[in-house]
């Protein structure tokens, strides 16, 4: 972070947000991780290149033309499928348009009384182009498919690789549990993602793994036939494939906690922040346990088998290895040493929002979902990242309970 902000970011004048990575950031992670990334496909392809000639160059860049083409085109249909889909369950609202920003405030202004007001003053700020919708889901999402006895927690950002058709999903829950606050810090830090083009860089990534994939069974391949040392070609492949998953979930980590930033700089909202996270840590596990009562219910349906669960934790250097975000606690520490670093620029911050939200605000109640079901002995569930579990059946205790 330069010494020079907020003066780097922040017009003096007009308050206007001019950027919101400096060059460092820049170099940390577009310039030294990719980098990383780079030397380690080149050397594979400088291994190869005395035995395949040419094929070991144009291979690899069509591979990964062809990808980077193919991942951009799913990526902007999903895209506009999520737009599409949104729009016609009614969740969807261009507060940008006056009548779509009046119907929000009438669904949600009892909530929020002036958040539309507050998100296009944090669009302004940001510098993007074209004002994203918002779209309130309302139903969490599970593996199995929507829990309707429960609210959506949930919050990202989605664009095409131009950054066009954007859009900002929050969960209704998130709408009516979180402090005006904490709503605010939420919101500014996915305007961040995509402020700073995280949807094309995410897709650089995807596009390099089948690049990766081809070379190291390529180079196994030719160890395979005695074409190159046998040893080093299986270290070279083992190392660059841990190596590249390091790289993709560092990478993904640093811009989650840039965004982190992103939000404190648009809202001054550090404090806010931290606890809106500490609240969806919450929110999360118990979000894992009616997923894991619902893979016992599956379990019992399917394969008439009990269901004691547990959770199967990964390892430290696991979870370094594929967590796409950081810890809650040094998300907190980060943000905690931003508040004191440049604790006056967050207090006018704050002062922008200071009369937007009706703080007496309260939630509308939502019955809690049966937390408690019985399960019998036997059954581990293993929880992957993105929330996916799955359950290793066991020996029934008790009859189905339907």
């Amino acid at each position: 972070m330069a010494d020079g902000f907020p003066s780097t970011y922040v017009d003096s004048k007009t308050g206007a947000v001019k950027r919101l990575a400096t060059i460092w950031d820049k170099l940390e992670t577009d310039g030294l991780l990719k980098g990383m990334d780079y030397a380690l496909t080149l050397g594979k392809m400088a291994l190869l290149a005395p035995v395949m000639g040419a094929v070991a160059v144009v291979t690899p860049v069509a591979i990964w033309a062809y990808k980077r083409i193919s991942y951009g085109a799913a990526i902007n249909q999903f895209n506009d499928a999520l737009n599409e889909q949104s729009e016609m369950l009614g969740e969807k609202y261009r507060i940008g348009e006056p009548r779509h920003k009046t119907e929000f405030d009438a669904r949600f202004g009892d909530l929020q009384p002036t958040f539309s007001e507050d998100y296009l003053r944090m669009v302004k700020m940001a510098g993007l182009k074209e004002v994203p919708a918002i779209v309130v889901r309302e139903d969490m999402m599970s593996f199995f498919g929507p829990v309707h006895s429960q609210h959506d927690y949930n919050a990202f950002a989605a664009s095409r690789l131009d950054g066009k058709n954007a859009s900002i999903t929050i969960g209704q829950g998130i709408m009516e549990q979180m402090t005006p606050g904490e709503l605010r810090a939420i919101v500014g830090h996915e305007i961040t993602h995509l402020a700073l083009g995280h949807t094309r860089d995410r897709a650089s990534w995807i596009s390099r793994r089948p690049v990766n994939i081809a070379l190291n069974a390529a180079v196994l391949g030719l160890a395979a036939f005695g074409f190159v040392p046998f040893l080093p070609a299986v270290a070279l492949v083992g190392v660059s494939y841990f190596a590249h998953k390091c790289l993709e979930s560092i990478n993904s980590r640093r811009r989650e906690e840039e965004c982190d930033r992103g939000a404190a700089i648009l809202t001054g909202g550090t404090t806010d922040l931290a606890s809106g996270l500490r609240k969806l840590k919450i929110i999360s596990e118990k979000a894992l346990k009616l997923q894991l009562q619902q893979a016992t219910i599956m379990g019992r349906i399917f394969g008439r088998g009990g269901a004691s669960l547990k959770i199967k934790e990964r390892s430290k250097f696991e979870k370094f290895m594929k967590d796409s975000h950081p810890t809650n606690e040094r998300r907190e520490g980060l943000l905690m040493k931003f508040e004191q670093k440049y604790h006056t620029f967050c207090e006018k911050q704050r002062s922008l929002f200071a009369n937007a939200f009706n703080t007496r605000a309260k939630p509308r109640p939502k019955p809690e979902p049966d937390m408690d079901m019985g399960f019998g002995p036997g059954t581990t569930v293993k929880r992957f990242p993105g929330g996916m579990v799955i359950i290793t059946r066991g020996r029934a205790s008790r009859d189905f309970p339907f």
